[in-house]
């Protein structure tokens, strides 16, 4: 018996959450629903902007947040990721133990100073845009792996985020050799991040065996796979992954179990927040993928912690 569900690779950031109108976004000059990385210059500039907000603070990070949903169906989870040796890390740490939720700094000590942060800016059509500060994410290596929790996993869910900077690239590789090593089931989310040619070559020879299990958004399957066109992402996704699952936002989500692909509608409730849904999604559904449900008993769980998630503010069950 494995001691993990699900053993997480990922970004470990602060979030601070603002309720903005769209003339705050037209101020910064970008588009609404993106995301973007930020220095410390852009930083300064955000908050010039909300200094007269109060913002909503919560731990996040795509993997984080999954391991949380996981936890709050009653699953369990290890989380590697990095944080700094500030206030933010020491709440981070915090977080994580009082969700439960195994981690490498129950281990060690942080090696660097600034825990990343997220500005998450909340319209009131409830969209949100995102502008991070990687901080000591962009510096999680190999040392922050913990190969016995790897071992005693069902799964591994690696972001896809960590394959967007050039320091964590290296760490989505050994992550994945050390899963195949022994056995543990890959499972990784594409993230929104611009994958150019040139990256969706490099990702592909990473994950050169292709992964056990992908979960993605209907638009990062579209971008990419360079289409819109369903059959041909389906086709190609099918080629990459053994099984996945698309979330299709209100439209509910498409599964492939590895034979054949089937949808799962969506909760109806009210939309207060969708910060998170699909890490929640994902929790949700892993909790059941380790326990052997169906495919469609895995995704009617999962939807139904979404909804969770999307009727409440922050990006935690």
């Amino acid at each position: 018996m494995k001691k993990y569900d699900i053993y997480a690779v990922g970004n470990a950031f602060v979030d601070l959450q603002f309720a903005v109108s769209d003339d705050v976004l037209k101020k910064l000059g970008c588009e609404k629903g993106g995301a973007s990385l930020i220095d410390e210059e852009m930083e300064n500039k955000l908050n010039f902007l909300l200094k007269e907000q109060t913002a909503k603070k919560f731990c996040g990070g795509s993997g984080a947040n999954t391991l949380v949903a996981l936890h709050h169906e009653g699953g369990k989870g290890f989380y590697s990721c990095n944080i700094g040796s500030d206030a933010e890390g020491k709440l981070y740490h915090q977080d994580l133990r009082q969700h439960h939720i195994e981690s490498i700094f129950d281990l060690q000590q942080p090696r660097h100073d600034i825990t990343g942060r997220c500005y998450i800016l909340l319209t009131p059509d409830a969209e949100r845009t995102l502008f991070t500060l990687v901080g000591a994410s962009e510096r999680i290596s190999a040392a922050e792996l913990y190969e016995p929790a790897l071992l005693d996993s069902k799964g591994i869910f690696i972001e896809g985020f960590l394959f967007f900077s050039a320091h964590s690239k290296p760490l989505v590789g050994i992550a994945y050799e050390m899963a195949r090593k022994h056995k543990v089931k890959t499972i990784f989310t594409l993230s929104t991040c611009p994958y150019s040619p040139q990256l969706k070559k490099e990702l592909l020879a990473t994950l050169h065996a292709g992964v056990d299990l992908l979960f993605c958004n209907e638009d990062e399957a579209k971008y990419f796979c360079g289409t819109e066109n369903i059959k041909e992402i389906l086709d190609e996704l099918s080629q990459f992954a053994k099984q996945f699952v698309i979330t299709r936002g209100k439209e509910g989500a498409l599964l492939y179990d590895g034979n054949a692909c089937s949808t799962i509608p969506s909760i109806p409730t009210d939309v207060i927040d969708t910060t998170g849904a699909g890490d929640a999604f994902a929790g949700g559904f892993l909790y059941g993928y380790c326990r052997a449900y169906s495919f469609k008993e895995a995704g009617q769980l999962a939807t139904a912690t979404a909804a969770k998630v999307i009727s409440k503010f922050g990006p935690r069950v």
